[in-house]
C-alpha cells in the first residue's frame, strides 16, 4: 500500500480532518444571518453523515444540497427556537436584578439554565431529525420531542459532547474551526443509533444516503 494511497489510515485521517475543517467553516459562515443557524446545522449534519462517515459526495455539494431543500422547513423552526431562547435569556436576566430575593432566584435561574440546555439539545435533536427524514413541521417537532425523552441517556451524551465542545473552543478559540464538525461526528453516533431503529417506521421517509 503506498504512502500517499487514500485507503493508507494516515492518509484518510488527514483527509477527514481537512474535510471537518473546511465544512465547520462553511457551517459558520451559513449561520451568520443566524435565522439561517437551522439550515445550516440540518446541513452539517446530514454532510457529516454522508460525507465524513460514509464518504459519498462531496463536502460542498452534500451540504448546499441539504442546505437549499431544507432551507424553508428549518427557517421557522430556527426562529420559534430562537424566540424561546430569547424568553429564557431575558427570565434570566431580569432574575438578576432581585438581589433581595436571591436564594428564590437562585433556583429559578437554575432552572431557567437547565430549560436552555434542554433547548439546546432538543434543537440537535431536530435538524439531525430533518437532515435524516421528510415530514410536516408538527410531525418533525413531536418526532423529534419523544426521541429526546424517550432515549435520555443519548440525550445526556449529546449534552456532555456540546459541554466539551463550548470548553475547547472557550479554552483555545481556533478550535472554533474545527469543533463543530468534530462535535457533530460524534453527537451523530448516538442519534444515528436511535434512528436506524425506526428508519422502517411507517410514514417516515429516510434519506438516501
Amino acid at each position: 500500500m503506498h504512502f500517499f494511497d487514500f485507503e493508507n489510515p494516515v492518509i484518510s485521517g488527514i483527509y477527514k480532518f481537512c474535510y471537518l475543517v473546511l465544512l465547520s467553516v462553511v457551517w459558520l459562515i451559513f449561520c451568520l444571518p443566524v435565522f439561517t443557524a437551522g439550515a445550516s446545522t440540518t446541513a452539517l449534519y446530514y454532510t457529516v453523515h454522508k460525507n465524513i462517515r460514509n464518504d459519498r459526495g462531496t463536502v460542498w455539494s452534500c451540504f448546499w444540497q441539504s442546505f437549499k431543500e431544507n432551507f424553508r422547513q428549518a427557517v421557522p423552526v430556527t426562529l420559534l427556537l430562537l424566540a424561546i431562547l430569547l424568553v429564557f435569556g431575558a427570565d434570566i436576566s431580569i432574575l438578576n436584578l432581585f438581589q433581595n430575593m436571591e436564594v428564590f432566584s437562585g433556583y429559578l435561574r437554575s432552572m431557567f439554565c437547565i430549560l436552555t440546555v434542554a433547548l439546546c439539545v432538543y434543537a440537535f435533536w431536530i435538524f439531525a431529525y430533518m437532515a435524516r427524514f421528510r415530514c410536516p413541521v408538527r410531525q418533525l417537532l413531536k418526532n423529534a420531542l419523544l426521541l429526546a425523552v424517550v432515549h435520555f441517556p443519548s440525550s445526556l451524551l449529546i449534552v456532555l459532547t456540546g459541554a466539551l465542545a463550548l470548553f475547547l473552543i472557550w479554552f483555545l478559540e481556533p478550535l472554533l474551526l474545527i469543533v463543530p464538525a468534530g462535535s457533530v461526528y460524534l453527537m451523530s453516533n448516538f442519534t444515528e443509533r436511535v434512528f436506524r431503529k425506526y428508519i422502517s417506521e411507517q410514514g417516515s421517509q429516510p434519506e438516501d444516503y
